[in-house]
């Protein structure tokens, strides 16, 4: 287990780094420090006490997006793009045509920009269906009438994740959530739980740099495209010879 020296926050991911809600390194924590600071230092651990403590911060789009990506071992655009699809396959209606809404991040990763746009083309305008038991919409993949079951499980399994990281309770349990994800494992099947927690961190963040690199590469090209212009009638390099 994890916890937040300032925050007090309590994490059961011994993953986790940092503070969801500070960014401050989380420490080793043993259970007398889950013991709020109004409680009597002699008193008995009441871990049904610590599991009802909440803050008050409202929970956003933003708040939500950046909890998921931190709390699962770090925040990338694929990490981004995951959530923001899940979140868009929400409800029966198509809350915006861009997977992942444009932000200052997309000017510089362009490439995940088109990625984006494609793939917003791609599911825009793809029919749909709706599945009243897990509350998303899904793509018949071969015009069937009903959501295939694994899927169904897993965007319920990933609503309860969900749940508890949006929950804004200090103490953040996924055991039950896991108990379900181990089940699921040893079944072969997937498991939400383990896609988020079994991120290949390098090769995400590998394609960030990449990503960032070409788009400092096409500012460069685009600005001695609009360049070359002007400095040709002050230097002349076309009668250079």
């Amino acid at each position: 287990m994890k916890k937040c020296p300032r925050c007090r926050v309590v994490y059961k991911e011994d993953a986790q780094l940092k503070c969801l809600y500070c960014e401050g390194s989380l420490l080793t924590a043993k259970e007398a420090d889950f013991i709020g600071e109004s409680q009597n230092k002699g008193s008995a651990f009441d871990l049904s006490k610590a599991k009802e403590l909440k803050f008050q911060d409202k929970i956003t789009h933003d708040r939500k997006e950046y909890l998921i990506g931190t709390f699962f071992r770090g925040s990338t655009f694929l990490s981004s793009y995951r959530f923001n699809l899940h979140e868009l396959k929400k409800g029966r209606a198509a809350k915006r045509f861009f997977i992942r809404p444009p932000d200052l991040g997309t000017l510089i990763k362009i490439p995940w920009l088109f990625v984006n746009v494609i793939y917003s083309m791609v599911y825009f305008f793809t029919p749909k269906s709706y599945c009243a038991k897990c509350g998303y919409q899904y793509i018949p993949a071969h015009g069937e009438a009903q959501h295939d079951p694994a899927e169904c499980s897993y965007n319920q399994e990933y609503d309860m994740i969900e749940q508890e990281v949006f929950s804004g309770k200090v103490f953040i349990d996924l055991d039950p959530v896991r108990q379900i994800s181990d089940a699921k494992v040893k079944k072969g099947q997937r498991s939400a739980l383990k896609d988020l927690l079994d991120r290949n961190m390098t090769w995400e963040k590998t394609l960030d740099v990449i990503s960032i690199i070409v788009s400092i590469i096409i500012y460069v090209y685009l600005l001695v495209l609009i360049a070359m212009p002007l400095l040709n009638k002050i230097y002349h390099f076309d009668t250079i010879g």
